[in-house]
């Protein structure tokens, strides 16, 4: 199972719609999903999806899934984005993972410039994250169990 905010930004006509209340109530929505799932016994981890945008963790889920995880597609680029989902997992005691997409910035920005102008994100936005990444990536103090790369 998928859990994304980007599911609660999608209009019922399939248009991509970002604004920061949007956001806001995407992420509560999402927290609120995740904390109903992880009740559910055949479910036994959380893992998130980290990396900046286009990086590939969307299409990486695609063919990598286990049907004991729940997945949670986002960027987490910085330790404070990831803190909410490892304590919610953990309150339900389950085991949380990191998959860290290592894509290059140059590839990441080359396949965003061929989304839909909906789904565009701008390049000032993307070296951003890259950098908050780089200076703030996944750790297992954080409460991990486990953190691979995706590539």
């Amino acid at each position: 199972m998928i859990v994304s905010p980007d599911n609660y930004l999608t209009t019922e006509d399939g248009e991509y719609v970002w604004t920061q209340d949007r956001v806001k109530e995407a992420w509560n929505k999402s927290y609120a999903s995740l904390r109903r799932l992880a009740k559910d016994p055949k479910y036994a981890k959380v893992v998130l999806m980290v990396g900046i945008p286009a990086s590939g963790k969307s299409t990486w889920l695609r063919s990598h899934k286990e049907s004991d995880a729940l997945y949670f597609d986002a960027t987490f680029t910085t330790q404070r984005a990831r803190r909410p989902v490892i304590e919610i997992a953990k309150e339900a005691g389950m085991q949380v993972e990191a998959v860290v997409m290592t894509t290059p910035i140059a590839v990441c920005k080359d396949r965003n410039a061929c989304r839909s102008a909906d789904r565009i994100v701008p390049d000032g936005v993307i070296e951003r994250m890259a950098a908050q990444l780089v200076g703030d990536p996944p750790k297992m103090s954080e409460g991990f169990d486990d953190i691979r790369s995706g590539r």
